[in-house]
């Protein structure tokens, strides 16, 4: 699905916290740089996030709820899979679209490099579709 114009993202991360901050360091790394410049802002953390250890359950969400992302068009497929395969450690659910609010919702398992379209129910992974 082709976005344009302005990107509004809201993707849940959920897992151990040490495999979240690797995720999130992935994501602030420039892997999304053909797509959109990441912030610091996006990431908005579990209230008890600093207090966890590495090996507990918690969750963030990266959003862009209050700062809109210009772009001319991009595959929302392509982000999905760009996060995903970056985030196989945890359960991943999130919704992106754009101005003219067509969306694109996916989840993706933990363990699993690949992706879920909510809309389509095909299951991507390493270039193969299967039905779900």
């Amino acid at each position: 699905m082709t976005l344009c114009e302005e990107l509004y993202f809201d993707i849940k991360f959920s897992g151990k916290k040490g495999d979240i901050d690797r995720v999130v360091k992935y994501l602030k790394s420039g892997v999304l740089d053909d797509f959109f410049d990441v912030s610091s802002e996006y990431f908005v953390y579990a209230d008890d996030y600093d207090s966890l250890s590495g090996d507990e359950d918690t969750e963030i969400e990266f959003t862009n709820d209050d700062n809109t992302v210009y772009i001319e068009e991009v595959e929302a497929e392509d982000i999905a899979e760009t996060i995903c395969s970056g985030a196989a450690p945890l359960f991943v659910s999130g919704t992106m679209y754009d101005i003219n609010d067509d969306d694109f919702s996916f989840y993706s398992e933990k363990s699993d490099a690949g992706y879920i379209n909510r809309g389509k129910e095909i299951k991507y992974n390493e270039d193969e579709f299967f039905d779900e």
